[in-house]
């Protein structure tokens, strides 16, 4: 099982992936997949740039364009891009996430605030049903990961081990997880917790 907090580390696979410039380039592995399954049906994820939002939000972004929310992928389904005006241009899709690192900098494309939606079970339902696994809360030395195919490798930075009745008993020491985003987030997800917030 994954927190909010281990699974935003892996979610930077998807982050690359839907980046107008890797897209441009068929860098990505989601190069022309607009319109199709790429995830589970569980999966929705919303990136919202206004400014009620969260911390990357803003009433515009850096090229003046309104902020919106925008669906990345909605029930499984790939349906954007994130693109400034230029990507837009060559790649006929919306603009709208427009970033600069300064006022002398050129705008390129930059994801706002994401938002996964939730599942249908409570996470004490989830935690009962994971008995024997681990709770992953970070990972560490995902730089030497290749993100950008969606491989995945890294050390597990603070893991818990879940024993009877989704109780979580002690600390998971010398444990290392490796995989792949795009199975994990398709074939191999079984559920997403219903609850909202990190309680642990």
């Amino acid at each position: 099982m994954f927190t909010p907090a281990a699974l935003g580390a892996i979610l930077a696979a998807l982050h690359s992936a839907v980046s107008a410039p890797a897209v441009y380039r068929k860098t990505s592995p989601l190069t022309g997949r607009l319109g199709e399954q790429v995830l589970s049906r569980q999966v929705t994820i919303l990136d919202d740039s206004r400014a009620e939002a969260g911390r990357a939000g803003s009433p515009f972004d850096d090229e003046g364009l309104p902020a919106f929310a925008m669906p990345i992928v909605e029930e499984g389904v790939l349906k954007n891009f994130i693109a400034d005006l230029r990507f837009a241009a060559r790649l006929d899709i919306r603009p709208g996430r427009g970033r600069r690192a300064g006022y002398s900098t050129a705008p390129f494309p930059a994801a706002g605030n994401w938002e996964m939606a939730g599942g249908r079970l409570p996470l004490d339902e989830l935690l009962a049903q994971a008995e024997g696994g681990l709770l992953v809360d970070s990972l560490l030395g995902m730089h030497g990961s290749n993100l950008a195919n969606g491989d995945f490798s890294a050390n597990v930075g603070l893991g818990f081990a879940i024993v009877s009745c989704g109780e979580l008993q002690y600390r998971a020491k010398d444990a290392a997880l490796a995989g792949h985003f795009y199975e994990l987030l398709r074939a191999q997800l079984a559920h997403l917790s219903s609850d909202r917030r990190q309680r642990y």
